[in-house]
């Protein structure tokens, strides 16, 4: 291989590494720290929670209440409290947020651009959409079998994907 090959590779190596996008505040998922740590502090509507999905910043609430939920049964699983299975779903949201995946990529609305709604998901976005499933669905079976304590509502928008329990095909 000649010089400038491996000169061409490592200067694209470097490239990619300069635009990768960041996924990590302090040591947590971006925005992390602006999540819900606590079942009651999603949104509610005449009491009954009512979390959007396809809110970045609700989804990511989701993620981190399951996390909650399941660290007492993976403890065997991990060397610190950041290393049990299900960190791996926040984080890869991070990276969807971060990496413009979460734009509507018809560019028919600003859901998810930094010029109208950031942290709109949208419902266009094929990452969007196969990110609800690993989000919202096990957060709907968590509620549904007790881990989470308290009736959810299906917000505006959801029309399509699943909402409820009940909703779910099993």
């Amino acid at each position: 291989m000649s010089l400038l090959a491996v000169h061409g590779l490592l200067l694209g190596f470097m490239f990619s590494l300069s635009s990768s996008a960041v996924i990590l505040d302090n040591g947590m998922p971006i925005l992390w720290t602006q999540t819900a740590s606590q079942v009651a502090e999603l949104p509610t509507l005449n009491g009954i929670v009512t979390p959007n999905p396809w809110n970045y910043l609700q989804r990511m609430s989701l993620y981190r209440l399951l996390v909650a939920a399941t660290d007492p049964f993976t403890e065997y699983m991990r060397t610190n409290p950041t290393d049990g299975p299900m960190w791996g779903l926040p984080l890869q949201l991070g990276w969807m947020l971060t990496s413009g995946r979460l734009v509507d990529p018809t560019g028919a609305s600003t859901c998810g651009l930094q010029t109208g709604d950031p942290m709109c998901i949208s419902a266009q976005s094929w990452w969007g959409c196969m990110n609800y499933f690993t989000s919202a669905l096990p957060f709907l079976s968590a509620a549904h079998n007790g881990l989470l304590g308290q009736d959810l509502q299906a917000p505006d928008g959801a029309d399509g994907f699943c909402a409820t329990y009940t909703d779910w095909p099993l």
